[in-house]
C-alpha cells in the first residue's frame, strides 16, 4: 500500500486540479489494469491509430511513462513521448492486446485500496477528495467493470494522452521502453 499512498501524492503533485473520478480512475486501472477496454484486436487498433494521430508534441516536463503498481507491472505509456520518439507501433499494440486481456486484481484488493486511499486524503488535508471518493463508491456491489473517464476539468488542464500497459517482469518493461 506503501507504493499506492506515494502514487497519490504524486499525481495530486503533478496534477493538482484532478477530481474524484481522476483519483478513483488511477486506482482502479492501478489494480484492474486495462481489462475493461474493449477486447476486439480490430477495433484496439483502430482506436489507438486514432489516439496516436490526434497526439501532439510532448511537453517538455512529460515523462514517458508513470508506473501505478510494482505487483503486477502496471504503467500509463504516455503517447506523446512514444510519437516523439517514433515508437513501435506494432510492439504497442501487442503488448495493449496482451494487457486488455490480461484479467489481474480482485474486488478485494481494490476495495482495500480505496479505503486506504481514503484515509490517506483524510489525514493529508484533502476532505474533499476523501468525502467525495466515498459517496462515490457507496452502493458499489462490483468494482470491475465500474470505471470513469477523466473529469472535464482533467482533460481540459493536463490532455491526457496514455495508454495503461501490464508487464510480465522488469526486462519485458526495460526492453519495451528502450524507445525513450
Amino acid at each position: 500500500m506503501e507504493f499506492t499512498l506515494k502514487l497519490i501524492n504524486e499525481q495530486i503533485m503533478s496534477y493538482p486540479e484532478l477530481e474524484t473520478q481522476d483519483i478513483y480512475k488511477l486506482l482502479h486501472q492501478s489494480i484492474f489494469g486495462a481489462h475493461h477496454l474493449n477486447h476486439n484486436k480490430l477495433i484496439l487498433k483502430k482506436c489507438l491509430l486514432r489516439e496516436l494521430e490526434r497526439c501532439s508534441l510532448p511537453t517538455k516536463d512529460e515523462k514517458a511513462y508513470e508506473l501505478l503498481n510494482t505487483n503486477p507491472l502496471i504503467l500509463r505509456l504516455n503517447l506523446r513521448p512514444f510519437k516523439s520518439a517514433n515508437g513501435n507501433f506494432l510492439t504497442l499494440l501487442e503488448k495493449l492486446e496482451y494487457s486488455v486481456n490480461k484479467e489481474i486484481g480482485s474486488e478485494e484488493l481494490f476495495k482495500t485500496t480505496i479505503c486506504t486511499a481514503i484515509k490517506y486524503l483524510e489525514l493529508n488535508a484533502n476532505e474533499t477528495l476523501a468525502t467525495n471518493l466515498k459517496r462515490l463508491i457507496e452502493g458499489t456491489v462490483s468494482f470491475r467493470n465500474f470505471v470513469f473517464h477523466h473529469s472535464d476539468k482533467y482533460k481540459k488542464l493536463y490532455c491526457p494522452s496514455y495508454r495503461v500497459l501490464i508487464f510480465e517482469n522488469m526486462l519485458l518493461l526495460e526492453n519495451f521502453l528502450s524507445f525513450t
